[in-house]
């Protein structure tokens, strides 16, 4: 599959054909200075350069991760004298399923923040369109870039002054709901009774005996328009990684530090920034998975609503800690009228026929929102259609 250049922190084809990076980062493991700090001190010393150096933006959403850091920032300034951080947040005003101004309103008001960038963006004309005009200035640029939203970024990014610092969100989901074994620690906290589907991995969880087959409870996911030997590839580099070691808390946290797709979203987000900016990404920082560590303690915390409590109980309003919402923006604004243009009259070639079965790609793609993960199947299509109209962007 046709990439401008290569880089080593780029998607390989199995990560392009089913949309995830996979596997351990070759990099040796970063390290934090091993200081005692609560989870809430660790972030607050993270965001400290980029407030005290302003200006400082602050990727907000409304969701429970940007709003925790926007209170840290707010919290260091007010602590220092420093000028206040700006919120920077992208309105969809023809995406019903991302209206979030409620809760975006509820945390700017509990916090008292001033300046706040709202960007409204055009989703009925493709302004977000993964084959859009901004989308396709970074594909021709960079290649092919991971996650598939980064296009996103990229106009938060603009919205930020040259030598200014933007905050990013970036990671939390995949920090906080992402570890399988939560529900059984909600067990063992009391927060929920036990079912008996919950006893076997409940004692592997207590005892720390291995599974037979992997550590996660969970199943593995597979892409539908792959090919039988390359889904068979896939769900073998996946069950490998997913089988490593992380039944606790703190064996998890450190799993997700390491990983290769931490890599690769941070080379992303650079390449978009461009040296033109700051980017701080406290959820990936290893100063805050020690505090995480050790304030969670084997088990962790239970919930994703119980680790917010305990990292932004103090700071954020209650409705927002508990919040079991999530806005629903991207599908419906990546493939619009770009994308479904591009690929009305696409007769199945232009990729890996070996890799990828272009029937089961297509009902993918008619969906009114097709699955995320099969974005960079048409960046990479485009690329592959358009290498001379890539190498004159």
């Amino acid at each position: 599959m046709y990439t401008p250049y290569y880089d080593p922190h780029q998607p390989t084809w199995l990560e392009i054909a089913s949309g995830l990076v996979i596997g351990p980062s070759p990099d040796p493991p970063r390290r934090g200075s091993g200081k005692p700090r609560t989870p809430w001190q660790a972030i607050c010393e993270l965001v400290t350069p980029a407030v005290l150096n302003p200006p400082c933006y602050v990727s907000f959403t409304g969701g429970r991760d940007s709003s925790g850091l926007l209170a840290a920032a707010v919290h260091v300034a007010r602590e220092h004298g420093a000028p206040p951080p700006v919120a920077v947040t992208m309105r969809f005003p023809a995406v019903k399923s991302a209206d979030e101004a409620d809760w975006q309103e509820l945390v700017i008001g509990h916090l008292g923040v001033r300046d706040w960038e709202k960007l409204t963006v055009d989703a009925e004309a493709g302004e977000m369109d993964l084959l859009g005009e901004r989308s396709l200035g970074m594909l021709s640029r960079h290649g092919i870039l991971w996650p598939f939203n980064v296009v996103l970024y990229s106009r938060v990014f603009d919205a930020v002054p040259d030598g200014g610092t933007v905050i990013t969100g970036f990671g939390g989901d995949g920090l906080f709901e992402r570890w399988s074994w939560a529900g059984l620690a909600d067990v063992v906290h009391g927060t929920r009774k036990p079912a008996k589907a919950d006893l076997r991995p409940l004692g592997r969880l207590l005892t720390g005996r291995p599974t037979a087959k992997t550590t996660a409870p969970d199943r593995i996911w597979s892409p539908h328009w792959l090919r039988p030997d390359a889904r068979a590839e896939f769900t073998r580099v996946q069950s490998a990684d997913q089988g490593s070691a992380h039944r606790t808390w703190a064996n998890w946290v450190r799993w997700f530090g390491r990983r290769r797709w931490v890599d690769v979203a941070r080379w992303s987000l650079d390449r978009i920034a461009d040296g033109r900016i700051g980017v701080v990404h406290p959820y990936f920082e290893p100063e805050l998975h020690d505090a995480l560590i050790r304030d969670g303690g084997a088990r962790g915390y239970g919930s994703r609503t119980a680790i917010m409590e305990a990292v932004f109980g103090d700071v954020l309003p209650e409705r927002t800690v508990r919040r079991s919402t999530k806005a629903q923006t991207f599908a419906k604004i990546a493939w619009s009228v770009h994308a479904r243009r591009f690929l009305a009259d696409w007769d199945g070639s232009g990729l890996d026929d070996r890799v990828v079965d272009p029937a089961a790609l297509r009902e993918e793609w008619a969906k009114p929102a097709p699955d995320g993960r099969s974005a960079l199947l048409l960046l990479a299509l485009w690329l592959n259609r358009n290498r001379e109209a890539a190498v004159r962007r």
